[in-house]
This record gives C-alpha cells, structure tokens and sequence, in this order.
C-alpha cells in the first residue's frame, strides 16, 4: 500500500485514516461495519456524522484524466503549489451550497449529540474541520477574485479570518489547522 502523506486532519479525514487503519489489521472486515464502528463514536449522533461523511463522498468528483487536465490548465494562472489540483478545484467540488449541507448535518449531529459530552465534544471537533475548510476555500476564492481584478482588499480580509481561526485554535489541535504548503506560499505573497 502507498500511503503519500498524512497531513493531520483528522477531524475531515477520519473515517479514511480509520478505515486503513482497520482494514490492514482486519483486512476482511466489511467496509460498511468500519464506517459503522467510527460513526459509533458520536454516540446519539451517529446518524448524523455517517450522513455528514455521506456527503462528502456523493460529491466527490470522478473526473477523466482529461477532464482534470482542462480543469486545472483553466486555473493555473492562480498558482497552487504541490496541492495545486485541491485548491484550484476545490472551489468547484465544495460549493457554497455543499458547505451548506455540510452545516446543516453538523448542525443535526450538534442536537443529537447534545446529551453527551463526549460526543458533544467529538462533533465540535468535526465542526472545527469543516470551518478550516470553509474558511480556506473562501481564501482561495477571495484569491481568484484578486488576481483577476487587481484588488485584494476581500483577499486580506479572508485570508485574516483563515489566520485568526487558526490561532484562536491553535490549542485545541494545531496540527489539524496548518496550511497545505504551496497554496498557502502564494497567499502569503499576495498578503504583503
């Protein structure tokens, strides 16, 4: 198995991380009780968390090789680094009305797991996960939009909120809020 990286995010990745890490020590357990078994975590919110990650899957795209290409060749002018096809395609993929869903299933999980702590705690860690993300792909917009028009005022405004999320933060898993490299080089520039 190749296993490129693992870049701390555990509270958007989790189910991934946890279902290689099942499966090369239980390699015939059935896909579905793996699942089953992290979404347990949440306790009453089970329900809730497995649709929340539902949706992350049905939107992942299947792009061609040549779609792909026609993609990001549209979008090089942004720049991105060695994480260039997530940046310049995330926009796409996770659009305003998914991060929507995406609240309103966290919201669900919120209710569900209210009466226990633990899982209260573990949904506002999944939470945290999906404002990072919300906030970087508002970056990466708010970025597009500076280099098309020359004018980065929303840019420096977003990218503060991203770096002030991230600080505010930085005591509850730091690791899970750092930057993707390259992308992130390119904001800084842009941010002087």
């Amino acid at each position: 198995m190749d296993f490129d990286s693992l870049t701390s995010k555990y509270s958007t990745q989790g189910p991934s991380f946890y279902m290689l890490a099942t499966i090369l020590n239980h390699p015939d357990e059935p896909p579905d009780t793996v699942l089953d078994e992290f979404c347990a975590a949440f306790g009453p919110a089970k329900e809730a968390v497995k649709q929340y990650f539902g949706l992350w899957e049905s939107v992942y795209p299947n792009y061609s090789a040549s779609e792909q290409a026609s993609r990001l060749k549209a979008k090089r002018k942004y720049g991105a680094g060695m994480y260039g096809p997530f940046y310049l395609l995330a926009g796409e993929i996770y659009t305003p009305g998914v991060m929507t869903a995406a609240w309103s299933r966290l919201e669900r999980a919120r209710t569900d797991a209210a009466p226990e702590v633990v899982a209260a705690a573990r949904v506002e860690w999944l939470a945290k996960g999906l404002k990072q993300a919300d906030l970087m792909l508002d970056t990466e917009r708010a970025y597009e939009r500076a280099v098309d028009t020359g004018d980065k005022s929303e840019f420096l405004a977003v990218y503060q909120a991203l770096k002030d999320f991230r600080k505010a933060n930085a005591d509850y898993d730091g690791s899970s809020f750092v930057g993707l490299g390259g992308a992130e080089k390119i904001w800084e520039k842009a941010n002087r």
